[in-house]
């Protein structure tokens, strides 16, 4: 019960006592309203046995983004059908679950989708058919729920909605209904910006082992053909693509090679030996200078190796593949290999 169904049920009690030892009629009158308000508000949240099993329908999460990065904020959303009865949803139970912490539950408001009466009418106006791909936004059952997150470490995350709750429309009675859908993330690695990049963390400090910049090996190995190569002209070929130079110097017809984008691949090592580290924080530095690096040199329109510890070199050619590589890496346990 709450506060409201608390001071009814209080109240009938007393009105009841109160007619039975003054023997006011007006006394019972007063109990029975109170009783009354509470049994109606008991039928309004409390589901009837035959539809209890179709009480909820199967909801939808989505999630702003599924690789979100740590410390940055993005919403989660619930939305579908919710057979509730009478009572009105007010918010909704989630739970969620990073890499290195233990869940922690939330409390965030939720709603049922209704019309305003102002967007119906201009509805009306317009002639402009709801949207149906929005069951919260016109369904009277339609449920709706968001969740702002911030994750604080790397790795596989889950969010799950464990239960929506219910009030009467007295407000006397709450009910949780379980609902239990979840949502899986990747966590990638902060990007740095030049302050921190340059001064070794949020706090200025020195990011100590592989955090610091200096530490990062490069090794650019060129791919693809020079420009200016040519070869012997064939039947066929653009006249345009003939080198008159080179043919007189050779005494040949020679065509040019087009010539193809010089490529480089950038080597970057991260240092995974726990020796290497006071704390996590100069690691998770470290990974988050890596990424930054990577990610510079990818949108310069080169290809990242990434070397971590004592696993296979990985070829990344996108930003995304490079930062969910990343996601995963983890400082080497003592006596492993």
């Amino acid at each position: 019960m709450t506060r409201r169904g608390v001071f009814f049920l209080c109240a009938a009690v007393g009105c009841g006592a109160l007619w039975v030892v003054l023997g006011v009629q007006a006394l019972s009158i007063l109990a029975l309203f109170f009783a009354a308000c509470l049994a109606i508000a008991l039928l309004a949240v409390v589901p009837i046995p035959r539809a209890r099993r179709h009480r909820t329908a199967p909801l939808t999460l989505s999630a702003e983004t599924t690789a979100p990065a740590v410390g940055a904020a993005y919403a989660v959303r619930a939305s579908g059908e919710l057979r509730r009865g009478l009572g009105t949803v007010v918010a909704a139970e989630w739970e969620i679950a990073d890499n290195l912490a233990a869940p922690v539950r939330r409390i965030a408001p939720a709603h049922l989708g209704r019309d305003a009466p102002a967007r119906r009418r201009a509805r009306a106006r317009t002639g402009t058919a709801p949207n149906s791909a929005s069951p919260a936004a016109s369904d009277p059952r339609g449920f709706s729920a968001s969740l702002t997150i911030a994750h604080r470490s790397r790795g596989p995350a889950s969010i799950r909605i464990i239960a929506a709750e219910l009030h009467d429309p007295l407000g006397l009675v709450r009910r949780s209904m379980r609902i239990d859908q979840r949502i899986s993330v990747l966590v990638v690695p902060q990007l740095l910006d030049g302050e921190r990049l340059r001064t070794g963390g949020a706090d200025g400090g020195d990011p100590g082992g592989a955090g610091d910049t200096r530490r990062l090996a490069t090794n650019r190995d060129r791919v693809g053909l020079p420009g200016g190569d040519v070869r012997e002209y064939l039947a066929g070929d653009p006249v345009r693509q003939i080198n008159w130079k080179q043919s007189a110097r050779q005494r040949e017809l020679l065509v040019r090679l087009p010539e193809q984008e010089s490529r480089r691949v950038v080597e970057l090592r991260l240092d995974t030996d726990a020796a290497a580290y006071d704390t996590s924080e100069p690691f998770e530095h470290a990974v988050s200078v890596l990424a930054t690096e990577g990610i510079r040199q990818l949108r310069a329109g080169n290809d990242v190796r990434l070397r971590s510890g004592a696993a296979d070199p990985e070829l990344c050619h996108t930003p995304s593949q490079l930062l969910r590589a990343l996601a995963l890496v983890r400082i080497d346990e003592a006596g492993t290999a």
